[in-house]
């Protein structure tokens, strides 16, 4: 365990030219920890601590992480619902580390957690992965209903866009260094950075995202887009949707049900971005050709 470190040093032996190294040399690779989410709900008189889930994740921005989760699935609507949040420290090799993180809900807010159908233990790689029911993942409480017909105004030039890997790859400071964790980042109508997030799975990066997003009182996010490194997953639009985002560019291709999620959301959905080049696969009329 790395103590909540993002990173921790390794020991490697580097192979090229056919031959492996004589000596081991010092590398570092990224640290993936478990986090436990509780949440305190309920009357004064009747309130319940429960573990809402397990994830692992890359140490840092915890309290952000639980934060846009609990917005991302609906539970809350506002930062304002949430009371208080605090880190939970445990030991763990001998050290004093965050082990998760309690967020204590106001009491008008009323959450079944038997409805919330999630397993335990979240994979870092994959949330649908932890839904019970895959018909819950169509449920989506989206914030921008005039998103549909493109009506929000935020409009976006080619130009901007292709620039936007290489900017963001300028903040990815841990795929710097270990090359092994996905980003999201919000971007402006004029291709503008405003945040970037890092993490071993792609869903905690934008559950970081919107998390600071919701802190910061920018949601919904009719008037920005959200960049992914990687692929987009069906997660990831249904996130977007839920914090009011207009547009998603991604370095990698979307999946089959990610493109419908986004046409019927009324996301523009970009993606296998490379140079001047992408795809654009819903709503193209908020992308325009000017320089």
């Amino acid at each position: 365990m790395s103590g909540n470190t993002p990173t921790e040093p390794v020991e490697i032996w580097r192979v090229g030219d056919g031959r492996i190294g004589d000596a081991r040399e010092r590398d570092l690779v990224i640290a993936e920890e478990p986090l436990s989410i509780e949440v305190e709900h309920g009357q004064a008189s009747l309130r319940k601590r429960e573990v809402l889930a397990v994830t692992m994740r890359t140490p840092g921005s915890d309290m952000e992480l639980a934060l846009g989760l609990l917005y991302c699935e609906g539970i809350i609507q506002s930062h304002d619902q949430v009371v208080s949040i605090r880190e939970i420290r445990g030991e763990c090799g001998g050290g004093d580390v965050v082990t998760g993180v309690r967020l204590s809900l106001d009491p008008s807010v009323e959450w079944d957690s038997a409805a919330f159908q999630r397993h335990t233990f979240v994979n870092s790689s994959c949330g649908l992965c932890g839904k019970v029911d895959v018909e819950a993942m169509m449920r989506v409480r989206q914030q921008t209903p005039e998103n549909e017909t493109g009506s929000d105004g935020f409009r976006i030039a080619v130009a901007a866009l292709t620039r936007l890997s290489a900017l963001v790859r300028g903040h990815q400071v841990l795929f710097r260094h270990t090359g092994a964790v996905h980003a999201s980042a919000v971007f402006d109508s004029e291709g503008g950075i405003e945040l970037v997030r890092e993490d071993v799975g792609r869903h905690n990066a934008m559950d970081k995202v919107c998390g600071a997003m919701l802190a910061a009182g920018k949601l919904p996010a009719a008037d920005r887009g959200v960049f992914f490194s990687g692929r987009t997953s069906f997660e990831l639009v249904q996130k977007a949707a839920t914090a009011g985002f207009s547009m998603i560019l991604s370095v990698g291709a979307p999946s089959s049900v990610a493109i419908e999620m986004a046409g019927k959301t009324g996301i523009t959905l970009a993606g296998f971005i490379k140079g001047t080049s992408f795809n654009i696969y819903t709503h193209p009329e908020r992308i325009t050709g000017d320089s």
